[in-house]
């Protein structure tokens, strides 16, 4: 996987993964038989709330028409200030990245080489138009800040509530099984034929009694003929602070 197409995916995987993983190892119980309405969804999903600080890490597979990678990721995010990741392999850092309120950093500790470039830039170069509060809230395991009075347009078929809206320039659809009130699967889509899917599986609760998938695989459609998919397995989440470290070498060379 050449280095230039490993930092875009960095960057998509925090903007489009609404990622999260948890410190106990409880299956979450079902009432089977039982439907969840979809007014109470509806509530959620215009109501989620953002920890102050988050740590988690998971093991990734990363693969695309170049080939596969595996490593473990770190991540460390601050309400309303900065998200910092780390990717390593054989306890080896390949890689690690921070973004803040207006910027996104990539360094690659393999080629020693570094990426840096605006938010606002995202929009002319990839047709992406993120903001910090959006990519926080899906590294917190939410779904992205819907205001209430946006348009949300619902089907439902036998065992799925389905909302459909437009954030940030970017068609989400979120499907919710209906026996749980949990989100199994979605989709998005830009209008610079810029897409995706998701899908969870084992879903377990917290210790704070929060239900959330620990098993997640995404494709990413970045053309017709070039998509990249992700596989990751969380294994711990704490909320509670840590140090955030992040600096440029001064012998990197910036690409």
């Amino acid at each position: 996987m050449a280095s230039n197409r490993i930092y875009f995916f960095l960057f998509t995987a925090l903007f489009l993964i609404l990622q999260t993983s948890c410190k106990t190892k409880k299956v979450a119980i079902t009432n089977k038989g039982e439907q969840i309405s979809k007014d109470s969804v509806l509530y959620n999903l215009l109501h989620p709330e953002l920890p102050d600080w988050l740590y988690s890490k998971a093991k990734v597979s990363i693969s695309d028409s170049y080939g596969s990678q595996k490593g473990n990721m770190y991540m460390i995010m601050k309400k309303d200030s900065v998200i910092w990741t780390s990717i390593k392999k054989l306890s080896i850092e390949g890689f690690r990245s921070q973004v803040n309120q207006d910027s996104a950093f990539f360094l690659n500790r393999l080629d020693k080489t570094y990426k840096s470039f605006s938010l606002d830039g995202l929009y002319n170069k990839y047709g992406l138009n993120p903001n910090l509060n959006y990519i926080q809230h899906l590294i917190a395991g939410l779904t992205p800040p819907i205001e209430e009075s946006s348009q949300l347009e619902y089907v439902e078929n036998k065992i799925h509530h389905i909302f459909r809206t437009d954030i940030n320039n970017v068609i989400h659809s979120f499907n919710f099984d209906k026996e749980t009130g949990w989100l199994v699967s979605g989709s998005f889509e830009d209008r610079f034929g810029f897409s995706g899917m998701w899908a969870y599986e084992d879903f377990r609760t917290l210790d704070s009694g929060s239900i959330l998938p620990f098993k997640r695989v995404y494709k990413l459609h970045l053309s017709e003929n070039d998509t990249i998919r992700l596989d990751m397995q969380y294994s711990d989440i704490k909320y509670e602070s840590k140090t955030i470290k992040f600096k440029i070498p001064s012998h990197y060379t910036r690409i």
